[in-house]
């Protein structure tokens, strides 16, 4: 059976494979490395869907610290000819059944992440604009990775948030 989607001509330089390489490299050693007062994150590295057909970067457990509820996220970055594409975060309806709902209404704006909650069955937040041309024009690695890891810490304590809301299941 043919794909339903046309195939469409690209071009991929070496280069830009070894960016994505490195842009998953560094969102590895962020969801490992980050501290939050209110929040613990802990990779799965077993996830069959730390990278996809139209995504890389990783599944991660996120614990509130204040309640203990977990998530169960994906960081990283998400291109599709059907979704907004970008550096972005999750919180998925089918991977947090029982917590969805309570991201789904209490999850806020913020000048941090742009919030995307027109894919439904998802909650995705996304580096904004400016942010992302920061730390595409940022020449050092480490710089990269601590910009990364701001906006990684900002979104997970948006989760956690939402998940502190008091009267939410």
């Amino acid at each position: 059976m043919r794909n339903a989607v046309e195939l469409q001509k690209f071009k991929v330089e070496l280069k830009d494979l070894l960016s994505l390489f490195n842009l998953t490299r560094t969102v590895k050693e962020v969801i490992e490395t980050t501290k939050g007062d209110s929040f613990e994150v802990r990779l799965d590295h077993q996830a069959g869907d730390n990278f996809g057909s139209y995504a890389a970067g990783y599944r991660c457990f996120l614990k509130n610290k204040r309640n203990q509820k977990e998530l169960y996220i994906y960081f990283g970055a998400i291109y599709s000819y059907k979704k907004q594409a970008g550096i972005f975060a999750e919180v998925d309806q089918n991977s947090n059944k029982e917590l969805f709902n309570q991201v789904w209404q209490y999850i806020q704006m913020s000048e941090h992440y742009d919030l995307n909650k027109e894919e439904a069955p998802f909650v995705k937040l996304f580096l904004t604009p400016l942010q992302h041309k920061g730390i595409m024009e940022e020449p050092d690695a480490d710089k990269q990775k601590e910009l990364l890891r701001l906006f990684f810490n900002r979104v997970c304590e948006a989760f956690v948030n939402a998940l502190s809301v008091e009267g939410g299941k």
